[in-house]
């Protein structure tokens, strides 16, 4: 690949730049799971749910209404044997008894619409985000107890919101407990080549700035 005429290049921060260490995952689960116990009044056993890193990943779809996660194909197409409610997996029959076929229409899956049914979960927040949603609604399952999804959703995000500043605050005032910089002479080299050779260098990112050069300067 002839990169002679590009210019400019551009660059993400969080997961481009940015190798977050998994203990991150563990300090958002930790402070989400409390604040539901705490200030929403959630059950108090749900304090003691742990997190599980290797049981999702980030990019999947969660549908708010019907409190379902799972896997939808760049189609917007349901990837069979990916749909769960909580920790129990649907068969193939139940998600078409659900969805009447596996491709989602635009307006369902359509982020931007203030009333959207799905939401596809992809930041650094995202993974103790499900984990929460999925032990939550098990739990509910497994002690016969109704549940609203969309409230459930929401509360998990209301929670998660708390998480947010004291990240900030960590990643801002000191960067090595949040960031895994193992490669960063390997990227440190990469970005300056691309000086050297009269390249214009650019993040895009909708991190405080405070965060970021904190974080390129580590």
């Amino acid at each position: 690949l002839n990169l002679d005429r590009i210019v400019v290049y551009g660059f993400d921060y969080d997961y481009t730049l940015a190798t977050y260490k998994e203990s991150v995952e563990h300090l958002i689960h930790d402070i989400t799971k409390n604040v539901l116990v705490d200030e929403l009044k959630y059950p108090e056993e749900m304090r003691h749910f742990t997190y599980d890193a290797s049981s999702v990943i980030r990019g999947l779809h969660y549908d708010i209404r019907k409190g379902l996660l799972m896997k939808l194909d760049s189609f917007a197409r349901i990837e069979l044997g990916t749909v769960y409610r909580g920790h129990e997996k649907l068969t193939d029959e139940q998600v078409f008894n659900l969805f009447k076929k596996r491709y989602l229409p635009s307006y369902y899956v359509d982020q931007s619409k203030a009333n959207t049914s799905m939401v596809q979960l992809a930041d650094t927040f995202s993974k103790p985000q499900m984990c929460l949603l999925s032990d939550i609604v098990q739990w509910f399952i497994s002690n016969g107890v109704e549940y609203e999804p969309q409230s459930l959703y929401t509360d998990v995000n209301i929670a998660l919101s708390r998480a947010h500043p004291i990240f900030h605050t960590v990643a801002a005032n000191d960067p090595s407990k949040v960031l895994n910089n193992s490669n960063s002479l390997e990227l440190a080299q990469l970005l300056e080549n691309l000086r050297q050779n009269n390249k214009q260098v650019f993040v895009v990112t909708n991190s405080p700035f405070k965060i970021v050069d904190k974080g390129m300067s580590y």
